[in-house]
């Protein structure tokens, strides 16, 4: 037998919000899992010869704060993940003794969640609607509540940014995922978009019922996107075409957003434990 070490086990803990599944290390306990590289995030998500999800959050505390970092798949950073961080809310109410009511910091913005046995709100604060990327030749569509719609290549679409980009495409049916495999990868990456872009297609079933599909920078088609789904609604209700109370039908489930004042948007959904172990580098 060999007396050459292996690999150093990685401890890790994987949940889901409607689908939309993360590995959580718990750096808080482990401070070493930190600084983990892009390599091993991508070797942690692989589908096929890794654990399999749509990214890696990293949790830490300092200074009795709460922080959730967000890695893509590929390794690149996430900035937000709505459904990672009420999974993550979750986690740190049942192993960290966080309170039902707390805060928790994630891509630069103070978060408030609220933890229930299987259910997980979170204040995910304003969306910030017409973040139009520079370089790309639209006319503009209309506008309702001042913030505009574009048309682009024959699609209509807005933008919006809640801590990471989103690109929404308004869809006359329910969309695909013929038509997800067809838009999602070719606006995901276009010279307009440095950072990359969240891309969803979107079909409005009535003013409280909206059905969306996510192709996700860094990650590729997902179940489910919690950031996607509040600048979805915010999006909608500035150009009144969606109720402030809107439930947003994905394909892992369903997810209700509730739109307030300035585009500030509440996020709930369920969450659930999928499993734990180790993994081996």
């Amino acid at each position: 037998m060999s007396d050459m070490p292996g690999p150093d086990p990685i401890p890790f803990l994987k949940m889901h919000g409607c689908a939309n599944d993360y590995l959580f290390l718990d750096a808080i306990e482990h401070p070493d899992l930190a600084d983990i590289s892009a390599k091993i995030v991508r070797a942690m998500c692989h589908r096929r010869t890794g654990l399999g999800a749509d990214g890696v959050i990293i949790l830490t505390r300092d200074a009795g704060t709460w922080s959730a970092r967000v890695v893509n798949a590929d390794g690149s950073d996430g900035g937000m993940c709505g459904n990672g961080l009420r999974c993550a809310a979750r986690l740190l109410q049942d192993h960290h003794g966080a309170p039902s009511d707390f805060e928790v910091r994630m891509g630069g913005r103070t978060i408030a969640a609220r933890v229930g046995h299987d259910v997980v709100s979170l204040a995910m604060g304003r969306v910030r609607l017409g973040a139009t990327p520079m370089g790309i030749d639209m006319d503009i569509l209309g506008a309702g509540g001042g913030e505009p719609l574009y048309t682009l290549e024959g699609l209509r679409i807005g933008f919006g940014d809640i801590g990471n980009p989103h690109m929404v495409i308004l869809s006359d049916s329910e969309p695909t995922e013929a038509d997800l495999a067809r838009f999602g990868p070719r606006y995901e990456r276009r010279p307009a978009f440095p950072q990359g872009m969240n891309v969803h297609l979107v079909h409005i079933k009535t003013p409280l019922q909206i059905v969306m599909r996510s192709h996700e920078r860094g990650a590729g088609p997902t179940q489910a996107c919690g950031s996607g789904a509040c600048v979805v609604a915010a999006l909608l209700v500035a150009a009144g075409l969606a109720s402030s109370n809107v439930e947003v039908r994905v394909p892992g489930g369903v997810l209700h957003v509730r739109v307030e004042e300035d585009a500030n948007c509440t996020l709930t959904g369920p969450v659930a434990y999928v499993c734990e172990g180790t993994f081996l580098q």
